[in-house]
């Protein structure tokens, strides 16, 4: 609170529970740039102090339950046993800790709580003739009580539940010394069948496939996630992991595919929506198969825009993409609408394409600069909405609209030429081809040399 107005906070919200706290850190108006939030980031880091056993981190706002959230890198380690998986989870943070890049590592063990682990020797409890389920038993009905059936009143049913006394204050002492019935009704204290240990228990089993698992990863300030892959991979293959244990990116890589599919989903049926509007307008499946022309030059103008930016092809830049493809097709319907003005009123074919495409050049470029010029604010100050970059939406906005708007207007009259003289064309192939044919096939006159 003392350092809200240096680190231009407009509001703090901070909750917890038992075991975690959490504060989110509002700036103001207008100061929720990526750069900004940069410098709060860094800024903060210097302001928390550090307190003994316990771990801050600084971080996105993002879902809390993936580890790969945001400007993350993180893996799964699999395996049957929880004790291994941590000591691997820890070798493999060491080992991560030290690529250049990376930052503040962790382990899905980190925030293991201690417990006290009490192990009945089967052998001696045999001998004894305790039933094997009745340590359990007791320690579960002392400290947690049993649920009874519901018991019904005239108000309606009320939940019951069996408990001993309960104390605030309990001991490890009075667990040791629980009665334990052996099977000629001797009564034996658990300490006598048991050890106890205090260990470090994981705080929740993760399981995918019935399989164990915990994530282990860390942060990255620059480049992109693909940039530390092959680094990660490297550093984890000098690991030696037991027979059944294995590391792998197969849940962020499940997840990549699965979006993956659902955009090409969402492309193939924007185009066919597309197509199907462009045919109706036009009523020719010609014309709108050529102002189809343009949109696999808008699609390779984006991803050279990406590139060179260096940004990912993440959601914002997935939804412009959708966006580029309703944007782009306006030029060549402008533009070859006004050309079949022309050639309604008489004109010919060729003069028309020179006369509507001269005049609907300004207009087209005049759009696509206005365009271009509004999105610039959002590449250069990369705000953001509810924790998500949308810069990469404009940039691929911006580089499919440049390049497809000068390809256009080149290349969609002579898409539209030849598509439309290609029936022609065909049946004059075909019509040669019969030609040559049914002179081979003619019988030699009988005066035509040999």
């Amino acid at each position: 609170m003392p350092h809200k107005k240096d680190l231009t906070l407009r509001s703090i919200y901070s909750f917890w529970s038992d075991r975690w706290v959490m504060s989110r850190l509002y700036l103001e108006e207008g100061k929720a740039t990526e750069r900004d939030i940069a410098r709060v980031r860094h800024d903060i880091r210097e302001i928390l102090p550090e307190l003994p056993g316990v771990k801050l981190e600084v971080m996105d706002s993002g879902p809390m339950w993936r580890q790969d959230r945001g400007k993350r890198i993180a893996f799964q380690i699999t395996g049957e046993d929880s004790e291994v998986l941590a000591e691997l989870a820890s070798e493999a943070k060491d080992r991560i800790a030290t690529i250049p890049g990376l930052l503040e590592p962790f382990s899905g063990m980190e925030g293991a709580t201690e417990e006290l682990i009490v192990s009945v020797d089967r052998d001696l409890a045999s001998r004894y003739g305790v039933n094997a389920r009745q340590p359990s038993d007791v320690v579960q009905l002392t400290y947690r009580g049993r649920q009874l059936p519901r018991f019904r009143t005239p108000d309606g049913e009320r939940p019951m539940r069996l408990t001993l006394d309960e104390t605030q204050d309990e001991s490890v002492g009075q667990l040791r010394n629980l009665p334990i019935y052996t099977s000629d009704g001797a009564r034996v204290p658990l300490a006598s069948l048991a050890d106890f240990q205090y260990k470090k228990g994981a705080e929740a089993v993760h399981r995918d496939n019935r399989v164990t698992s915990v994530w282990v990863g860390a942060r990255y300030e620059d480049g992109t996630r693909e940039d530390y892959v092959p680094v990660v991979q490297d550093a984890l293959s000098k690991m030696d992991f037991p027979y059944g244990y294995e590391w792998s990116f197969t849940q962020v890589n499940q997840r990549r595919a699965e979006q993956s599919r659902e955009f090409m989903i969402n492309l193939l049926l924007a185009l066919l929506l597309i197509f199907a509007v462009m045919a109706g307008l036009f009523e020719s499946m010609g014309q709108a198969i050529a102002l189809l022309i343009a949109l696999p030059f808008a699609i390779s103008g984006a991803f050279w825009t990406l590139w060179l930016t260096g940004c990912d092809l993440d959601q914002p830049a997935a939804v412009g993409l959708l966006l580029l493809i309703g944007i782009v097709v306006n030029n060549g319907i402008v533009m070859l609408e006004h050309i079949n003005l022309y050639r309604r009123r008489g004109v010919r074919r060729s003069r028309a394409m020179l006369r509507g495409g001269r005049e609907r050049l300004r207009p087209i470029l005049m759009t696509a600069l206005t365009t271009l010029i509004g999105l610039v604010p959002i590449v250069v100050q990369k705000p953001a909405l509810a924790g998500v970059y949308y810069y990469s939406m404009a940039l691929v906005i911006m580089g499919g609209l440049l390049v497809s708007t000068v390809l256009t207007l080149v290349l969609l009259p002579t898409t539209a030429i030849l598509i439309e003289d290609s029936p022609h064309g065909v049946a004059r192939f075909i019509r040669w081809t019969g030609r040559k044919l049914f002179r081979r096939g003619r019988p030699v006159p009988a005066s035509h040399p040999a």
